[in-house]
C-alpha cells in the first residue's frame, strides 16, 4: 500500500464514499440519512456493497460486488467497482471490521482525503479508526458526527 502524503483535509466535506459489508451490517439506508443530516447531497454520496454470496443479490442492484466479480488476476468484472474507484471523496467510510481480501483491496484503492474505518479492519488503509461493535450503528453515527464536526472546526491535517 502506498503511503499517504498527509495533505490537509478540506473542512467543507462535500463527497462521501462508503464501502459496506452487507453481511456485517445490512441496513444501507441509514447511511443515506446520515449524509442528509451532514448536508451531503445525494449525488455526492456513493455507496458500494460487498456480499460474499452473489446469489442473495437482487438482479437490479448494481452497486453490490462479491468475489465472483474479480478475475483470477484481480481485475474487476463489475463496472460499479470501477466507477466507485474513479471518484475522489472527501470522506471514505469502510463499514466493515474483518480482514477480507476483496474488501481490503477495494478500500485500499479509494481516493479520499479522510479514511474512516474500524479497528478490526486492516489499519494500514485508514486514517481514523473506531473501536466499537460494528452492529451499534447509533453509537457509530453519534461518534462520526462528533468527529466530523471537530475536523470541520479545526481543519486538522491527516
Amino acid at each position: 500500500m502506498k503511503s499517504r502524503d498527509g495533505t490537509r483535509v478540506d473542512a467543507n466535506f462535500k463527497t462521501v464514499g462508503v464501502l459496506l459489508n452487507l453481511e456485517q451490517y445490512p441496513n444501507k439506508e441509514r447511511f443515506v440519512a446520515l449524509a442528509e443530516h451532514l448536508g451531503i447531497l445525494s449525488k455526492d454520496l456513493k455507496i458500494i456493497y460487498y456480499n460474499e454470496e452473489n446469489s442473495k443479490i437482487p438482479v437490479f442492484e448494481q452497486n453490490i460486488f462479491s468475489p465472483k466479480n474479480f478475475s483470477w488476476k484481480g481485475d474487476f468484472m463489475n463496472p460499479a467497482i470501477e466507477e466507485f474507484l474513479q471518484r475522489d471523496y472527501d470522506i471514505f467510510v469502510g463499514y466493515f471490521n474483518t480482514k477480507n481480501l476483496y474488501v481490503n483491496y477495494i478500500a485500499s484503492r479509494v481516493k479520499a482525503g479522510l479514511r474512516i474505518g474500524f479497528s478490526k479492519a486492516d489499519n494500514r488503509i485508514f486514517d481514523f479508526l473506531f473501536k466499537m461493535d460494528i452492529r451499534d450503528y447509533e453509537l457509530f453515527e453519534k461518534e462520526f458526527i462528533k468527529y466530523i464536526n471537530i475536523f470541520k472546526k479545526t481543519n486538522i491535517a491527516i
